[in-house]
């Protein structure tokens, strides 16, 4: 079973760490609610979920291996959050740029955005390739 797979991968890499124990508690909660269709996860999201009381590097580790090439259970999204509160989806090439540059255009007025990189969050959502696999 592809889950399978995914755990014995998840349990070569981390052992029994941390890292481990969350990619596989993300794992289970994916699955077993409906395979979250439709749902957003956030680096918080997930801390609250594994009742964490932060968001340590252990869950960064678990959240980017599931994010990763290899298994892709999650996809990697990211989103502007201006002043008025307004969301705006963003390219991994626009963030990339960001964080090269300094620079962040705003979305819908073109201006440049002062401190932008504290209003550009990562989100996740289970990727479709996951979901065909896993959620028939």
């Amino acid at each position: 079973m592809f889950i399978d797979e995914i755990n014995h991968d998840i349990e070569k890499i981390f052992d029994s760490s941390f890292q481990a124990k969350y990619c596989q508690m993300i794992l289970d909660y994916i699955v077993t609610n409906s395979c979250a269709v439709g749902m957003e996860f956030t680096y918080l999201s997930f801390s609250r979920i594994l009742e964490l009381h932060v968001i340590s590097s252990e869950l960064i580790e678990a959240v980017n291996f599931l994010s990763g090439s290899k298994w892709k259970v999650l996809d990697v999204h990211f989103s502007f959050i201006d002043e008025d509160d307004k969301d705006y989806e963003i390219s991994k090439g626009e963030v990339r740029e960001a964080l090269i540059t300094g620079v962040f255009i705003h979305p819908l007025t073109g201006s440049i955005v002062k401190d932008s990189l504290k209003n550009i969050i990562a989100y996740f959502t289970p990727s479709t390739e996951f979901i065909s696999k896993v959620c028939r």
